[in-house]
C-alpha cells in the first residue's frame, strides 16, 4: 500500500516502478478514463478528473518513480518544483483512498508488459466532472428466475417469464465485451435449473467475465470437475476472480429444511460442498440470520471448516417486497447478542475468512442520521450499472418488481447504449419532483443535488414506504414511519 510517512517524503521511493495493483483496471470510456475494481464482489469505480487521467497512463510499472516525476515537470512547467512534486505525491495517494490501488515493483517482465499498457485519453473532449460513466462498468444477468428452493427470506421476485435462449445471452455477452465491460455478475435465482448452464458460463469465461456463483442446487462430483476446469471458484492467483456460494442457514436440517422450503437442504448442502472442495473449489457458505438460527453461526463455521471451506458470511434478515415476514427479524436482544460473539467468533478462527453484518438495531441521534445519509453509498443504478432479466428487459435493480415502470428497455430490441444514453432510463434517474408530491422530497431544497449527485435508493423507499416516489429511509428528513412499525 502507498503510504507518505509522517514528514509527507514521497510515496515511492526514486527507483521503484509503480503500477496499478490487480484488480484495478483503467478504461477508456469514449470522453473520459474510468478506474475501476474489476471484481464482482463490489462496484469500486472513480471516474478520473483530467489531471488523474494525465498521470496515470504513466503508473504501468514500466517507468521509475524518479521518471515519472521528470514528466510531470516537464508537462506542468511549474515555477515551484518542490511544491509541484508534493502536489504529484497527493495526486497519487489521493488515487489510492479508501483501497489499495497502486504498489511499487522491479522492471516488468516482457510477457507482462502488454497487461499494463495504460490508455490516455484525448483531452480535446474530456467530460468532468460526469454525472455518470459513458457505458455501464457492471451488468448483472439474471438468466432465470426459476429455483429448486423456496426460501422464506429470499428477496427475489421469482415472477414467471419467458427466458432467453443460450444464442441470445451469447449476442449480448458479445456486445458487453466489444464495450469492454468485465464485471458481468449472476443475478435472479438459480441458474442451475438451465440445462444450457454450461454453455452460458463457457461464454462467460471466454469473454474474460468476473462473476459469482450462487446455488441451492445439489452440484455433484462432475459438476463441481467441470465448474473446476472453467476456474471458476478455484481462486488460482493472476487469475479472473469467479466466485462460487452455496447456501447454508443451520446445522439442524429440520430448521434448514424448514427456512429453504426444501427437503433434506441440509445434506444436500454438506454433499455440494464436499463435491466443491474435492474439486479444488474455494466455495463460500453464506447465511441468512434469523431468530431462528441467529445462534448458529460457530455451528455452521465448525461444520463447513470441517468439510475445508475456509470462508463465511452471515448477514441479517431484511425486508423485501415478495415473502416476507416480520417474524423473520431478528430482535434487538439478538442483534447486540451477535454484535458481541460475532467479533469472538472471528478472532478464536483467524484461520478462516468470517464477515458478518454488524448491525446492533440501536437507534442514531439526528446528527449521526445526517452524517451516516451524508456518507451513504451512491446508487449505481443507471450511472455505472445494469440488470438484464430473463426475457431481456433491463433494469436498474435486481430487487425492483418486473413490471413495465421499472424497465427502461430491452436487449432483443434495442442495443446496451440505446437503452444507457435513452430517455426512459434518464427519466428513471431524474425523475420529475412532481412525483413526490405529498413527500418530504418535494419541499426539499437539497432535491436536485440529492438525485443527480448520489442518488436515493428507491428500492428500500418501495420496500419500506410502498412507494419508489418518497424519501429513503435512512433521510433526515423523512417523517413517516416504515410499514413494519404501522
Amino acid at each position: 500500500m502507498i503510504l507518505a510517512d509522517a514528514r509527507g517524503a514521497s510515496p515511492f521511493a526514486q527507483d521503484s516502478f509503480p503500477r496499478l495493483l490487480a484488480p484495478w483496471l483503467v478504461r477508456d470510456d469514449l470522453d473520459n478514463l474510468v478506474l475501476y475494481k474489476c471484481t464482482y464482489k463490489e462496484l469500486r469505480y472513480r471516474i478520473l478528473s483530467p489531471v488523474q487521467a494525465l498521470i496515470l497512463p504513466f503508473l504501468s510499472g514500466e517507468r521509475s518513480y524518479g521518471d515519472i516525476q521528470e514528466i510531470w515537470l516537464h508537462l506542468t512547467k511549474p515555477a515551484r518544483k518542490a511544491e509541484s512534486l508534493r502536489y504529484l505525491d497527493e495526486l497519487i495517494l489521493n488515487l489510492t483512498t479508501p483501497d489499495e490501488i497502486i504498489g511499487a515493483t522491479g522492471t516488468l517482465s516482457e510477457s507482462f508488459r502488454d497487461k499494463t499498457k495504460l490508455p490516455l485519453p484525448e483531452f480535446g473532449k474530456y467530460r468532468w466532472p460526469a454525472e455518470r460513466t459513458s457505458a455501464p462498468v457492471c451488468v448483472l444477468v439474471a438468466l432465470t428466475n426459476r429455483c429448486v428452493a423456496e426460501c422464506r427470506y429470499c428477496y427475489a421476485e421469482r415472477k414467471t417469464c419467458l427466458e432467453m435462449t443460450c444464442a441470445e445471452w451469447i449476442a449480448i455477452f458479445d456486445q458487453l465485451a466489444g464495450l469492454s465491460i468485465r464485471i458481468v455478475d449472476l443475478a435472479g435465482a438459480d441458474p442451475f435449473v438451465r440445462p444450457d448452464l454450461f454453455d452460458l458460463l463457457r461464454a462467460m469465461v471466454e469473454r474474460d467475465f468476473t462473476f459469482s456463483l450462487s446455488t441451492k442446487s445439489h452440484i455433484s462430483r462432475s459438476k463441481a470437475q467441470r465448474l473446476a476446469e472453467l476456474g471458476i471458484g478455484c481462486d488460482k492467483p493472476g487469475t479472473t476472480e469467479r466466485g462460487f456460494q452455496v447456501s447454508v442457514d443451520s446445522t439442524n436440517n429440520q430448521i434448514a429444511s424448514w427456512l429453504t422450503g426444501s427437503e433434506d437442504y441440509l445434506d444436500r448442502a454438506k454433499s455440494t460442498t464436499a463435491n466443491l472442495v474435492a474439486a479444488g473449489i474455494n466455495p463460500r457458505i453464506k447465511c441468512v440470520l434469523t431468530p431462528y438460527n441467529c445462534d448458529e453461526a460457530e455451528a455452521i463455521v465448525k461444520m463447513f471448516s470441517s468439510l475445508g471451506v475456509r470462508r463465511f458470511h452471515f448477514v441479517q434478515y431484511g425486508r423485501s417486497l415478495y415473502r416476507h415476514s416480520d417474524d423473520l427479524f431478528l430482535t434487538k436482544e439478538q442483534k447486540l447478542r451477535l454484535s458481541e460473539s460475532m467479533p469472538v467468533l472471528v478472532a478464536k478462527r483467524d484461520d478462516l475468512e468470517i464477515a458478518f453484518q454488524d448491525d446492533t438495531g440501536e437507534s442514531m441521534t439526528d446528527e449521526q442520521l445526517k452524517e451516516a445519509w451524508e456518507q451513504r453509498a451512491i446508487c449505481t443504478g443507471g450511472r455505472a450499472a445494469l440488470v438484464v432479466l430473463p426475457n431481456g428487459d433491463v433494469s436498474l435493480c435486481e430487487q425492483l418488481p418486473h413490471l413495465p415502470e421499472y424497465v427502461v428497455g430491452n436487449l432483443l430490441r434495442e442495443s446496451i447504449l440505446e437503452i444507457w444514453n435513452g430517455t426512459a432510463l434518464d427519466r428513471f434517474i431524474h425523475p420529475e419532483k412532481s412525483k413526490f408530491e405529498k413527500t418530504v422530497c418535494c419541499s426539499c431544497p437539497e432535491f436536485d443535488e440529492c438525485h443527480v449527485g448520489k442518488g436515493y435508493c428507491y428500492r428500500d423507499s418501495l420496500s419500506v414506504f410502498g412507494s419508489m416516489y418518497d424519501a429513503a429511509p435512512g433521510c433526515p428528513r423523512q417523517d413517516k414511519i416504515p410499514l413494519r412499525l404501522i
